[in-house]
């Protein structure tokens, strides 16, 4: 079976196929998720949605609740979870992952404005 996560995309509108599962977390104050229309009903997708911006507070950023910072703390809170549909998720992800900690890699992408002149061989 295929397991998928998803920390606010916007994919309530997409079909999933059979042997998919697919968890979803979203933010009700989050933008990105609600861009993905209304959704199909699947007993597949598992949605966990949780309010994450206090009322009459002004943010700095263009999109608060999309913030990887709230989602991870979202996702601390399905992983405290003892709901049985959010457990047998933990324990597919850890029976692919060994239940290890995964590597962190960190890259820098640059895009050259003025690329070298071609010399061709």
């Amino acid at each position: 079976m295929t397991t998928a996560l998803n920390l606010g995309g916007p994919v309530a509108s997409e079909t999933i196929r059979d042997g998919v599962t697919v968890l979803t977390l979203e933010h009700e104050e989050d933008l990105v998720p609600a861009t993905g229309g209304w959704g199909h009903p699947s007993p597949n997708r598992l949605t966990v949605s949780r309010s994450v911006l206090e009322a009459g507070v002004e943010y700095d950023e263009a999109v608060p609740a999309h913030l990887l910072v709230r989602y991870q703390e979202t996702a601390a809170l399905v992983d405290a979870s003892d709901e049985p549909r959010l457990v047998e998720m933990r324990e597919r992800v850890a029976a692919f992952t060994g239940g290890g900690m995964g590597e962190v890699t960190r890259w820098v992408a640059r895009r050259e404005t003025d690329p070298p002149e071609f010399s061709p061989p």
